[in-house]
């Protein structure tokens, strides 16, 4: 005798929902290491930099994986698609050209650094290579090696 098809959920359906669910609380959770008065100063921050015109953004909902408040303070950076730190400004006025990134000038900083570039991300297109060239270098410096910014 068949069984019958009943409306209950499987397990595979019932775990994929707890894993939605705890990714949604995961995103709306507080960032580790946050302080109220941190929280604060991203909220209110004028990130106004000399010589640098501001920048205006509107904020539409997405599907992205990132926080909202996250896409709120990385908003306020003047520098559009970068996390604003002084990293992203830096590798803005070395690795551009005209408002693009610049490959040759990716692979010269990379040098100047001991990153093969193409080595490493010769698959990934020029942003990506640079995005990367710039997380390679914030690690450095965050833990203490030294880091060739010219």
């Amino acid at each position: 005798m068949a069984r019958k098809n009943t409306a209950r959920k499987t397990r595979a359906q019932r775990a994929a929902e707890a894993n939605v669910a705890a990714a949604h609380a995961a995103a709306q959770a507080e960032i580790p290491g946050m302080t109220e008065e941190m929280e604060q100063e991203i909220n209110g921050a004028s990130m106004q930099i000399e010589g640098v015109a501001p920048v205006e953004t509107e904020l539409t909902p997405n599907r992205s994986v990132v926080p909202t408040r996250w896409v709120k303070a990385y908003a306020k950076s003047q520098l559009k698609g970068t996390c604003g730190d002084q990293i992203a400004y830096q590798l803005d006025e070395i690795t551009k050209t005209d408002g693009k990134a610049d490959l040759a000038k990716i692979r010269a900083l990379g040098a100047a650094n001991s990153i093969d570039v193409d080595l490493r991300w010769g698959a990934r297109n020029v942003g990506m290579k640079r995005m990367n060239l710039g997380n390679v270098l914030r690690g450095r410096i965050k833990r203490g090696e030294p880091v060739h910014l010219a």
